[in-house]
Protein backbone atom coordinates (compact mmCIF):
# COMPACT_ATOMS: atom_id res chain seq x y z
CA UNK A 1 0.00 0.00 0.00
CA UNK A 2 2.86 2.27 1.01
CA UNK A 3 4.96 1.09 -2.20
CA UNK A 4 1.55 1.97 -4.35
CA UNK A 5 1.83 5.96 -2.41
CA UNK A 6 5.11 6.64 -3.30
CA UNK A 7 5.43 5.26 -6.72
CA UNK A 8 2.01 7.45 -7.39
CA UNK A 9 3.48 10.84 -5.98
CA UNK A 10 6.63 10.08 -7.51
CA UNK A 11 4.84 9.53 -11.30
CA UNK A 12 2.78 12.45 -10.66
CA UNK A 13 6.10 15.36 -10.14
CA UNK A 14 7.54 13.41 -12.98
CA UNK A 15 4.73 14.02 -14.96
CA UNK A 16 4.54 17.76 -14.12
CA UNK A 17 8.40 18.33 -14.91
CA UNK A 18 8.70 19.37 -18.54
CA UNK A 19 11.21 17.99 -21.29
CA UNK A 20 13.98 19.46 -21.87
CA UNK A 21 13.65 20.38 -25.47
CA UNK A 22 15.34 23.21 -26.17
CA UNK A 23 15.39 25.38 -29.31
CA UNK A 24 14.10 22.82 -31.35
CA UNK A 25 14.74 23.82 -34.88
CA UNK A 26 12.13 22.30 -37.54
CA UNK A 27 9.49 21.79 -35.00
CA UNK A 28 6.88 24.36 -36.13
CA UNK A 29 7.05 22.71 -39.47
CA UNK A 30 6.52 19.06 -38.14
CA UNK A 31 3.98 19.97 -36.07
CA UNK A 32 1.74 21.76 -39.02
CA UNK A 33 1.88 18.84 -40.61
CA UNK A 34 0.89 16.49 -37.98
CA UNK A 35 -1.42 18.74 -35.71
CA UNK A 36 -4.09 17.59 -38.20
CA UNK A 37 -3.34 14.13 -38.11
CA UNK A 38 -3.22 14.33 -34.29
CA UNK A 39 -7.06 16.19 -34.46
CA UNK A 40 -6.89 16.78 -31.00
CA UNK A 41 -10.24 18.94 -31.33
CA UNK A 42 -12.21 16.01 -33.09
CA UNK A 43 -15.54 16.36 -32.71
CA UNK A 44 -15.89 12.68 -32.79
CA UNK A 45 -14.03 11.67 -29.85
CA UNK A 46 -12.88 8.88 -32.38
CA UNK A 47 -9.13 6.57 -31.34
CA UNK A 48 -6.54 7.37 -34.02
CA UNK A 49 -3.18 6.11 -34.79
CA UNK A 50 -0.40 7.79 -35.84
CA UNK A 51 2.88 7.08 -37.24
CA UNK A 52 5.91 8.86 -37.18
CA UNK A 53 8.27 7.11 -39.67
CA UNK A 54 12.21 8.31 -40.88
CA UNK A 55 15.75 6.61 -41.38
CA UNK A 56 16.97 6.64 -37.75
CA UNK A 57 18.86 9.61 -36.34
CA UNK A 58 16.38 11.92 -38.02
CA UNK A 59 14.16 13.49 -35.28
CA UNK A 60 11.38 10.97 -34.57
CA UNK A 61 12.08 10.45 -31.23
CA UNK A 62 12.46 14.22 -30.86
CA UNK A 63 8.84 14.94 -32.34
CA UNK A 64 7.57 12.30 -30.27
CA UNK A 65 8.49 13.66 -27.00
CA UNK A 66 7.40 17.38 -27.92
CA UNK A 67 3.96 15.50 -28.85
CA UNK A 68 3.85 14.25 -25.28
CA UNK A 69 5.25 17.20 -23.39
CA UNK A 70 2.61 19.69 -25.14
CA UNK A 71 -0.55 17.38 -25.19
CA UNK A 72 -0.21 14.78 -21.85
CA UNK A 73 -1.82 17.59 -19.85
CA UNK A 74 -5.31 16.95 -21.93
CA UNK A 75 -5.28 13.30 -20.38
CA UNK A 76 -4.95 13.85 -16.75
CA UNK A 77 -3.26 11.26 -15.24
CA UNK A 78 -3.93 8.37 -18.60
CA UNK A 79 -0.78 8.65 -20.58
CA UNK A 80 2.66 7.12 -21.20
CA UNK A 81 5.74 6.99 -22.98
CA UNK A 82 7.71 3.91 -23.82
CA UNK A 83 11.13 4.82 -25.18
CA UNK A 84 13.21 2.57 -27.53
CA UNK A 85 10.89 -0.63 -27.80
CA UNK A 86 13.44 -2.02 -29.92
CA UNK A 87 15.82 -2.88 -27.37
CA UNK A 88 13.36 -2.97 -24.30
CA UNK A 89 11.31 -5.34 -26.35
CA UNK A 90 14.11 -7.97 -26.00
CA UNK A 91 13.42 -8.53 -22.45
CA UNK A 92 9.65 -9.87 -23.05
CA UNK A 93 6.54 -8.26 -23.99
CA UNK A 94 4.94 -9.06 -21.04
CA UNK A 95 7.58 -6.09 -19.13
CA UNK A 96 6.20 -3.95 -21.64
CA UNK A 97 2.33 -4.69 -21.28
CA UNK A 98 3.31 -4.41 -17.52
CA UNK A 99 5.07 -0.90 -17.83
CA UNK A 100 2.43 0.30 -20.09
CA UNK A 101 -0.72 -0.46 -17.56
CA UNK A 102 1.58 0.45 -14.59
CA UNK A 103 2.04 4.16 -16.24
CA UNK A 104 -1.15 4.83 -17.21
CA UNK A 105 -3.20 3.59 -14.49
CA UNK A 106 -0.70 4.68 -11.66
CA UNK A 107 -0.36 1.76 -9.57
CA UNK A 108 2.15 -0.77 -9.73
CA UNK A 109 0.42 -4.05 -11.81
CA UNK A 110 0.93 -7.41 -10.79
CA UNK A 111 3.90 -9.53 -12.94
CA UNK A 112 2.10 -10.68 -16.99
CA UNK A 113 2.95 -14.19 -17.18
CA UNK A 114 2.21 -14.30 -21.07
CA UNK A 115 1.51 -12.30 -23.77
CA UNK A 116 -2.15 -13.32 -24.28
CA UNK A 117 -3.29 -12.42 -21.06
CA UNK A 118 -1.33 -8.96 -21.02
CA UNK A 119 -3.35 -7.85 -24.46
CA UNK A 120 -6.30 -9.28 -22.46
CA UNK A 121 -5.79 -6.69 -19.50
CA UNK A 122 -4.66 -4.12 -21.89
CA UNK A 123 -7.91 -4.12 -23.41
CA UNK A 124 -10.01 -4.72 -20.36
CA UNK A 125 -8.79 -1.49 -18.35
CA UNK A 126 -7.74 0.81 -20.68
CA UNK A 127 -11.28 0.42 -23.10
CA UNK A 128 -13.34 3.51 -21.57
CA UNK A 129 -9.70 5.58 -20.75
CA UNK A 130 -9.01 7.79 -22.83
CA UNK A 131 -5.26 7.76 -22.64
CA UNK A 132 -1.88 8.95 -24.87
CA UNK A 133 0.43 6.37 -25.40
CA UNK A 134 3.35 7.03 -27.29
CA UNK A 135 5.93 3.58 -28.51
CA UNK A 136 9.30 5.14 -29.60
CA UNK A 137 11.31 2.69 -31.95
CA UNK A 138 9.44 0.22 -32.37
CA UNK A 139 11.00 -2.61 -35.14
CA UNK A 140 8.60 -5.51 -35.21
CA UNK A 141 5.15 -6.65 -35.53
CA UNK A 142 4.72 -8.46 -32.40
CA UNK A 143 5.55 -5.61 -30.50
CA UNK A 144 2.47 -3.18 -31.86
CA UNK A 145 0.45 -6.86 -32.01
CA UNK A 146 1.47 -6.81 -28.10
CA UNK A 147 0.78 -2.93 -27.03
CA UNK A 148 -1.64 -1.85 -29.49
CA UNK A 149 -3.00 -3.98 -31.58
CA UNK A 150 -6.67 -1.98 -32.12
CA UNK A 151 -8.10 1.20 -31.67
CA UNK A 152 -10.93 -1.07 -30.00
CA UNK A 153 -8.18 -1.54 -26.77
CA UNK A 154 -8.59 2.60 -25.84
CA UNK A 155 -11.43 4.70 -24.54
CA UNK A 156 -12.92 7.45 -26.74
CA UNK A 157 -10.29 10.56 -27.45
CA UNK A 158 -7.13 8.13 -26.98
CA UNK A 159 -4.29 9.29 -29.23
CA UNK A 160 -1.70 6.32 -30.08
CA UNK A 161 1.79 7.15 -31.58
CA UNK A 162 4.20 4.69 -32.89
CA UNK A 163 7.29 5.64 -34.08
CA UNK A 164 9.66 3.39 -36.38
CA UNK A 165 12.03 3.20 -39.44
CA UNK A 166 9.48 0.80 -41.16
CA UNK A 167 6.78 1.86 -43.10
CA UNK A 168 5.82 -1.75 -44.26
CA UNK A 169 5.16 -2.12 -40.52
CA UNK A 170 2.82 0.34 -40.04
CA UNK A 171 1.37 -0.86 -43.49
CA UNK A 172 0.78 -4.28 -41.03
CA UNK A 173 -1.13 -3.22 -38.83
CA UNK A 174 -3.18 -1.05 -41.03
CA UNK A 175 -2.31 2.05 -39.63
CA UNK A 176 -2.92 4.25 -42.14
CA UNK A 177 -1.99 7.95 -40.88
CA UNK A 178 1.81 8.30 -40.64
CA UNK A 179 4.07 11.34 -40.69
CA UNK A 180 7.28 10.73 -42.80
CA UNK A 181 10.30 12.94 -41.17
CA UNK A 182 12.10 14.36 -43.98
CA UNK A 183 15.92 15.60 -43.72
CA UNK A 184 16.18 19.41 -42.29
CA UNK A 185 16.81 22.23 -44.95
CA UNK A 186 20.09 23.94 -45.83
CA UNK A 187 19.62 26.74 -43.01
CA UNK A 188 17.90 24.76 -40.66
CA UNK A 189 20.67 21.94 -40.52
CA UNK A 190 23.00 25.24 -40.33
CA UNK A 191 21.64 26.74 -37.40
CA UNK A 192 21.73 23.16 -35.34
CA UNK A 193 25.27 22.42 -36.12
CA UNK A 194 26.38 26.00 -34.79
CA UNK A 195 23.79 25.30 -31.72
CA UNK A 196 26.23 22.35 -30.95
CA UNK A 197 29.77 23.32 -31.92
CA UNK A 198 29.81 27.22 -30.74
CA UNK A 199 28.73 28.64 -27.53
CA UNK A 200 25.59 30.84 -27.98
CA UNK A 201 25.30 29.12 -31.75
CA UNK A 202 28.19 31.81 -33.61
CA UNK A 203 31.03 30.71 -35.11
CA UNK A 204 34.04 33.00 -34.17
CA UNK A 205 35.13 34.01 -37.29
CA UNK A 206 34.20 33.78 -40.92
CA UNK A 207 36.49 30.77 -41.35
CA UNK A 208 34.36 29.02 -39.01
CA UNK A 209 31.38 30.16 -40.73
CA UNK A 210 33.11 28.56 -43.90
CA UNK A 211 33.53 25.61 -41.98
CA UNK A 212 30.53 25.08 -40.44
CA UNK A 213 28.81 25.29 -43.94
CA UNK A 214 31.01 22.29 -45.17
CA UNK A 215 29.70 20.24 -41.80
CA UNK A 216 26.18 20.97 -42.85
CA UNK A 217 26.49 19.63 -46.11
CA UNK A 218 28.54 16.88 -45.03
CA UNK A 219 25.42 15.86 -42.82
CA UNK A 220 23.08 16.54 -45.27
CA UNK A 221 19.95 17.23 -42.72
CA UNK A 222 20.36 14.16 -40.82
CA UNK A 223 20.33 15.62 -37.33
CA UNK A 224 22.02 12.94 -35.44
CA UNK A 225 24.74 13.78 -37.44
CA UNK A 226 24.64 17.70 -37.25
CA UNK A 227 24.59 16.54 -33.86
CA UNK A 228 27.65 14.27 -33.86
CA UNK A 229 29.77 16.63 -35.63
CA UNK A 230 29.22 19.37 -33.95
CA UNK A 231 29.91 17.64 -30.46
CA UNK A 232 33.10 16.64 -32.34
CA UNK A 233 34.42 19.73 -33.44
CA UNK A 234 33.86 21.93 -30.60
CA UNK A 235 36.69 20.07 -29.17
CA UNK A 236 38.70 20.91 -31.93
CA UNK A 237 40.65 24.32 -30.88
CA UNK A 238 41.77 25.55 -34.42
CA UNK A 239 40.91 25.83 -38.17
CA UNK A 240 43.59 23.55 -38.79
CA UNK A 241 42.11 20.88 -36.79
CA UNK A 242 38.87 21.45 -37.57
CA UNK A 243 40.17 21.28 -41.83
CA UNK A 244 41.37 17.82 -40.69
CA UNK A 245 38.65 16.19 -39.01
CA UNK A 246 36.22 17.43 -41.95
CA UNK A 247 38.67 15.36 -44.14
CA UNK A 248 38.16 12.44 -42.13
CA UNK A 249 34.63 12.49 -41.44
CA UNK A 250 34.12 13.28 -45.12
CA UNK A 251 35.55 9.39 -45.77
CA UNK A 252 34.65 7.77 -42.77
CA UNK A 253 31.36 8.26 -41.14
CA UNK A 254 31.52 9.08 -37.31
CA UNK A 255 30.32 5.82 -34.87
CA UNK A 256 26.95 6.98 -33.75
CA UNK A 257 25.87 6.81 -37.66
CA UNK A 258 27.45 3.09 -38.49
CA UNK A 259 26.00 2.33 -35.06
CA UNK A 260 22.00 3.61 -36.82
CA UNK A 261 22.91 2.02 -40.34
CA UNK A 262 24.26 -1.21 -38.71
CA UNK A 263 21.04 -1.40 -36.37
CA UNK A 264 18.50 -1.02 -39.72
CA UNK A 265 21.45 -3.53 -41.89
CA UNK A 266 21.15 -6.30 -39.44
CA UNK A 267 17.27 -6.21 -39.02
CA UNK A 268 17.17 -7.25 -42.69
CA UNK A 269 17.45 -11.04 -43.99
CA UNK A 270 20.32 -11.63 -46.14
CA UNK A 271 18.79 -11.12 -49.54
CA UNK A 272 18.34 -7.53 -48.97
CA UNK A 273 21.60 -6.82 -46.69
CA UNK A 274 23.61 -7.69 -50.09
CA UNK A 275 20.91 -5.93 -52.20
CA UNK A 276 21.47 -2.82 -49.44
CA UNK A 277 25.26 -3.15 -49.61
CA UNK A 278 25.37 -3.36 -53.34
CA UNK A 279 23.46 -0.32 -53.67
CA UNK A 280 25.37 1.76 -51.41
CA UNK A 281 28.74 0.49 -53.38
CA UNK A 282 28.02 0.64 -56.71
CA UNK A 283 24.38 2.04 -57.30
CA UNK A 284 23.63 5.38 -55.64
CA UNK A 285 22.52 8.07 -58.07
CA UNK A 286 21.32 5.45 -60.47
CA UNK A 287 18.20 4.69 -62.16
CA UNK A 288 15.90 2.62 -59.91
CA UNK A 289 14.29 0.60 -63.32
CA UNK A 290 17.56 0.00 -64.42
CA UNK A 291 19.30 -1.43 -61.35
CA UNK A 292 16.27 -3.39 -60.42
CA UNK A 293 16.58 -5.44 -63.25
CA UNK A 294 19.66 -6.64 -61.63
CA UNK A 295 18.60 -8.44 -58.80
CA UNK A 296 15.90 -11.43 -58.73
CA UNK A 297 12.55 -9.67 -57.19
CA UNK A 298 15.03 -6.34 -57.46
CA UNK A 299 11.79 -4.16 -57.69
CA UNK A 300 10.59 -5.22 -54.43
CA UNK A 301 13.58 -5.78 -52.27
CA UNK A 302 14.46 -2.51 -53.63
CA UNK A 303 11.44 -1.11 -52.56
CA UNK A 304 11.52 -2.83 -49.21
CA UNK A 305 14.51 -0.76 -48.33
CA UNK A 306 13.02 2.32 -49.06
CA UNK A 307 10.37 1.14 -46.76
CA UNK A 308 12.70 0.41 -44.00
CA UNK A 309 14.30 4.26 -44.54
CA UNK A 310 17.46 3.58 -45.90
CA UNK A 311 16.77 4.84 -49.28
CA UNK A 312 14.24 6.70 -51.02
CA UNK A 313 13.66 7.12 -55.20
CA UNK A 314 14.32 11.16 -56.46
CA UNK A 315 10.68 12.22 -58.18
CA UNK A 316 13.11 11.10 -61.86
CA UNK A 317 13.35 7.89 -60.39
CA UNK A 318 16.40 7.31 -59.07
CA UNK A 319 17.66 5.98 -56.07
CA UNK A 320 19.00 8.08 -53.17
CA UNK A 321 20.85 7.22 -50.43
CA UNK A 322 21.99 9.66 -47.74
CA UNK A 323 26.19 10.09 -48.32
CA UNK A 324 26.51 8.72 -44.21
CA UNK A 325 24.35 5.79 -45.42
CA UNK A 326 26.31 4.79 -47.76
CA UNK A 327 29.96 5.64 -45.98
CA UNK A 328 28.21 3.15 -43.39
CA UNK A 329 27.09 0.59 -45.83
CA UNK A 330 30.78 0.31 -47.19
CA UNK A 331 32.46 -0.03 -44.13
CA UNK A 332 30.02 -2.69 -43.22
CA UNK A 333 31.77 -4.10 -46.70
CA UNK A 334 35.49 -3.33 -45.88
CA UNK A 335 34.77 -4.68 -41.50
CA UNK A 336 33.41 -8.24 -43.79
CA UNK A 337 36.51 -8.37 -45.38
CA UNK A 338 39.00 -7.53 -42.75
CA UNK A 339 40.83 -4.72 -45.10
CA UNK A 340 42.33 -7.52 -47.30
CA UNK A 341 41.39 -6.56 -50.56
CA UNK A 342 40.69 -9.99 -52.31
CA UNK A 343 38.26 -10.96 -49.88
CA UNK A 344 35.96 -8.26 -50.53
CA UNK A 345 32.62 -8.95 -51.74
CA UNK A 346 32.12 -5.87 -53.57
CA UNK A 347 35.17 -3.82 -55.22
CA UNK A 348 34.23 -0.38 -56.29
CA UNK A 349 37.71 1.50 -56.97
CA UNK A 350 39.19 0.90 -60.24
CA UNK A 351 42.56 1.10 -58.36
CA UNK A 352 41.50 -1.41 -56.31
CA UNK A 353 39.45 -3.59 -59.13
CA UNK A 354 42.59 -3.77 -61.21
CA UNK A 355 45.34 -4.48 -58.54
CA UNK A 356 43.03 -7.96 -57.56
CA UNK A 357 42.72 -8.87 -61.04
CA UNK A 358 46.80 -7.97 -61.44
CA UNK A 359 47.56 -10.26 -58.54
CA UNK A 360 45.31 -13.18 -58.29
CA UNK A 361 45.07 -15.59 -60.38
CA UNK A 362 42.21 -16.73 -62.98
CA UNK A 363 40.91 -19.82 -61.44
CA UNK A 364 40.92 -18.03 -58.37
CA UNK A 365 38.83 -15.61 -59.73
CA UNK A 366 36.40 -17.50 -61.57
CA UNK A 367 35.75 -19.54 -58.20
CA UNK A 368 35.36 -16.19 -56.18
CA UNK A 369 33.63 -14.44 -58.24
CA UNK A 370 31.76 -12.80 -55.45
CA UNK A 371 34.11 -10.32 -55.27
CA UNK A 372 33.61 -8.49 -58.08
CA UNK A 373 30.42 -6.75 -58.73
CA UNK A 374 28.86 -8.76 -62.40
CA UNK A 375 26.34 -6.17 -62.68
CA UNK A 376 28.19 -2.95 -61.80
CA UNK A 377 28.27 0.20 -64.15
CA UNK A 378 31.98 -0.57 -65.30
CA UNK A 379 31.91 -4.05 -65.44
CA UNK A 380 34.88 -6.39 -65.62
CA UNK A 381 35.09 -9.03 -67.97
CA UNK A 382 37.69 -12.66 -68.44
CA UNK A 383 38.14 -13.27 -71.86
CA UNK A 384 40.31 -16.18 -72.88
CA UNK A 385 42.05 -16.72 -76.33
CA UNK A 386 44.64 -18.28 -77.95
CA UNK A 387 47.27 -15.38 -76.21
CA UNK A 388 46.00 -16.30 -72.97
CA UNK A 389 43.40 -14.66 -70.43
CA UNK A 390 42.29 -11.12 -71.09
CA UNK A 391 40.37 -8.17 -69.36
CA UNK A 392 38.10 -6.24 -71.09
CA UNK A 393 36.29 -3.32 -69.17
CA UNK A 394 32.95 -1.97 -70.96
Amino acid sequence: MVDDIVEHIARELTSMQPLEMGDIVGMDAHMEQIEPLLDMDSATNDVRMIGIWGMGGIGKTTIAKFIYNKYSPRFGRRFCFIENVRIAGRNGLPGLQRELLSNILGKKQANISDKEKGCNLIKSKLKKLKVLLVLDDVDNEEQLLALAKDTSWFGPGSRIIITTRDLGLLHFCRLRIVHHVNFLGHDDSIRVFKQVAFDGGRPPSDVYEQLSIRASRLAQGLPSALDAFGTYLRQKISTEAWERALDILEKFPPQKIMEIVRTSYEGLDKRDQAVFLHLACLFNGDNFHRVATLFDHGDEQIKDLRKKSLIDLSPDGCITMHVLVEQAGREIVLHESKSKLWRRRILWEPEEIVSVLQNTTVGFLKTKRSILHPYACTFIVLLSSDSGESILRV
